[in-house]
C-alpha cells in the first residue's frame, strides 16, 4: 500500500484541529501542517478554493472539512486503529 499525501490546515486556538492532529498522529501518518494564522499566504491558498475555515485537511488532492474522523479513515483506508503503513 502506498503512503498517502495528506495535508492538513489548521489555525491558532483551534481545538477541532488539535483533535484532527491527535487523530492522525495516533494513526501514525505522516502528514504535513500549514498554518494559516502563522502564514497567511495559506489561508489565501483555502480561500482561492472556496475554504474559509479550519481545519482542512487534504488526502491525495481529495478534500475534507472539518473534523470528520470516519472520512478520514476511510481516505487513509483505515479503521481508525494504529495503522504502521502510513508510518513515515
Amino acid at each position: 500500500m502506498s503512503e498517502k499525501n495528506v495535508i492538513v490546515y489548521v489555525s491558532d486556538d483551534c481545538s477541532q484541529c488539535d483533535k484532527l492532529l491527535a487523530h492522525l498522529n495516533k494513526l501514525n501518518v505522516h502528514f504535513e501542517t500549514k498554518n494559516v494564522t502563522k502564514y497567511h499566504e495559506y489561508m489565501e491558498q483555502l480561500q482561492e478554493i472556496g475554504v474559509f475555515g479550519t481545519p482542512a485537511t487534504f488526502v491525495n488532492n481529495h478534500m475534507i472539512l472539518g473534523m470528520q474522523t470516519n472520512k478520514i479513515n476511510r481516505m487513509l483506508e483505515t479503521d481508525g486503529q494504529d495503522n504502521t503503513y502510513f508510518h513515515s
